[in-house]
């Protein structure tokens, strides 16, 4: 819906590509099965966790392949060799930035960070690993269209700010639903740098706050 939206704003003519939508499907699908993996998951969108379905080298394996596939669907596109290299760089720099956010994502425990620091950290998780996507689904689209270098950028930091909003209907779903409590229990555990933790960490005087984490660290 994101990337229709982004070709209709672009002034694009004519229908928009599949292949668009195609290859940010796979970019996410390969982060999912990936994530899964270093998190140690057990399920995903109610069902097991592709890992336990067939195995961690089978899954690690499917997880690369889907991040190569979607840089390959771009040949399918026939851009002109300029614009192919601007989207090809485009997806290089989403995937790094993907893995900047993951690798913050599991090394850091908000069990052990200052009340202070807690807010940015989330902040900084969720730009790299969802809004970073959503802005990639926002410029690869725009760029196909055609748009001006400054509707590109604005589209583009649309589509990240919709990253940003939808990682935090993700962190609060998992509290608040009771059919995402997995999910959420996960993160508990994992004392993942989550946003009902920066909500909280803005919200709670510190002995409160401490009160939090020394709570969480006992699960």
């Amino acid at each position: 819906e994101l990337v229709e939206a982004v070709w209709r704003m672009s002034g694009a003519t004519g229908p928009v590509s599949e292949i668009l939508s195609t290859i940010v499907e796979m970019v996410h699908a390969g982060s999912l099965i990936i994530d899964d993996i270093e998190d140690e998951a057990t399920e995903r969108r109610g069902r097991p966790a592709l890992h336990l379905v067939c195995g961690l080298p089978l899954a690690l394996n499917s997880g690369n392949w889907l991040w190569f596939w979607s840089e390959q669907l771009i040949e399918r596109l026939d851009l002109a060799p300029e614009r192919e290299l601007e989207v090809r760089r485009c997806l290089t720099q989403t995937l790094l930035r993907c893995h900047h956010g993951q690798a913050l994502d599991i090394a850091t425990r908000v069990t052990e960070l200052p009340q202070r620091e807690i807010p940015s950290v989330v902040t900084a998780v969720t730009e790299l690993k969802t809004g970073a996507l959503m802005e990639f689904a926002a410029r690869l689209t725009a760029l196909v269209a055609g748009a001006s270098p400054e509707r590109v950028e604005r589209l583009a930091d649309g589509g990240k700010r919709i990253g940003m909003v939808l990682q935090m209907f993700d962190d609060l779903g998992s509290v608040v639903s009771e059919k995402r409590w997995n999910k959420g229990q996960e993160d508990l555990v994992g004392a993942c740098p989550t946003w009902p933790w920066a909500w909280l960490a803005a919200d709670l005087d510190p002995d409160s706050f401490a009160r939090l984490q020394e709570q969480a660290r006992g699960i």
